[in-house]
């Protein structure tokens, strides 16, 4: 796991500015897309997620001029339910309609498809790390030398952590570490969903490969990461990285 400038070959689905400290919601059901127009004076904020926790509705939303996303009950917004059609035409020539348009207009290729830089380009984030699925545990000395190295430039220092369900599962005493360093101000992370199984096998071709082996269901990938996300106190992200950086149109 090296950090690398970050070339966003991406789906985006949620972004952040993260904040230092996010809740718990670990008795989450009914976890759904849902697209809607969400008013709190003087903000519009767009709705990507609909939940319960403890039997109180949330939604998770996105603020479509900063990329903004945050956790929310849902009796503090008048919100109106909207197809995701309705929804890209309500918020069209917004930061974040323009930056799924970016990425479907990159989704060509096979591999490397998506968007190459954050957008808003001022909240564009720096360094990279992918957290895959692996018996061995995470390489914490990479963190103390960025922020050794960026503490004359930087502080906190911002990266993004992609992240993968199984990842979460089994090396909770590292992301507890990592989430202690972003309590102290030494890094800054913006969560980046990363799938939940990460599968990937090393003679199928790309086209069968990754997320597109066949039989893989797309809406686990996600939802269930970003379920796991939220119920460890992590705020998911606009930014979806693909395993292996291969994907198709659909």
């Amino acid at each position: 796991m090296r950090p690398t400038r970050y070339i966003l070959t991406a789906l985006i689905i949620l972004f952040s500015v993260n904040a230092f400290s996010q809740a718990n919601y670990t008795r989450i059901t009914n976890y759904k897309v849902f697209y809607g127009w969400a008013h709190l004076y003087p903000q519009d904020w767009m709705v990507l997620r609909s939940f319960e926790n403890g039997n109180r509705p949330y939604y998770l939303m996105v603020n479509p001029q900063t990329l903004q996303t945050k956790v929310t009950e849902a009796g503090f917004y008048r919100v109106k339910p909207l197809s995701v059609e309705q929804a890209r035409k309500l918020f069209a020539n917004t930061a974040y309609v323009n930056a799924l348009q970016s990425a479907e207009k990159h989704s060509v290729t096979i591999q490397d498809a998506g968007i190459e830089r954050g957008l808003p380009e001022e909240t564009g984030i720096s360094l990279t790390a992918d957290l895959c699925p692996s018996h061995r545990p995470l390489d914490r000395r990479i963190f103390v030398d960025i922020i050794k190295g960026f503490r004359t430039v930087e502080q906190p220092v911002p990266v993004a952590l992609s992240v993968s369900g199984l990842w979460m599962l089994h090396h909770m005493a590292d992301l507890n570490w990592l989430k202690d360093l972003q309590a102290k101000r030494q890094i800054y992370i913006t969560w980046v969903n990363h799938s939940y199984n990460h599968r990937v096998s090393a003679t199928a071709p790309l086209k069968t490969n990754f997320l597109l082996e066949p039989g893989t269901n797309i809406n686990t990938e996600v939802l269930e990461t970003e379920k796991l996300m939220l119920a460890n106190g992590l705020l998911p992200s606009v930014f979806f990285r693909f395993p292996g950086l291969v994907s198709d149109q659909q």
